[in-house]
């Protein structure tokens, strides 16, 4: 956690040279986040497959 607190303090003292980017990002499809995981199914995340992490990532909220 001292990395984070660490970039939230940096973040903080640097607040006056950061300029927004008010354009609005589109949320991943489940098949873009699916390509950045091991696709092993090993339910070591607690869901059965890759594809059901996906799935839940690509949901809002």
């Amino acid at each position: 956690m001292d990395w984070f607190k660490d970039l939230v303090n940096d973040t903080y003292a640097r607040r006056d040279q950061i300029e927004p980017l008010y354009i609005r990002r589109q949320r991943p499809t489940a098949l873009e986040i699916y390509k950045y995981l091991p696709g092993k199914n090993c339910k070591q995340c607690g869901e059965p497959t890759c594809l059901a992490v996906a799935q839940l990532g690509s949901q809002p909220g």
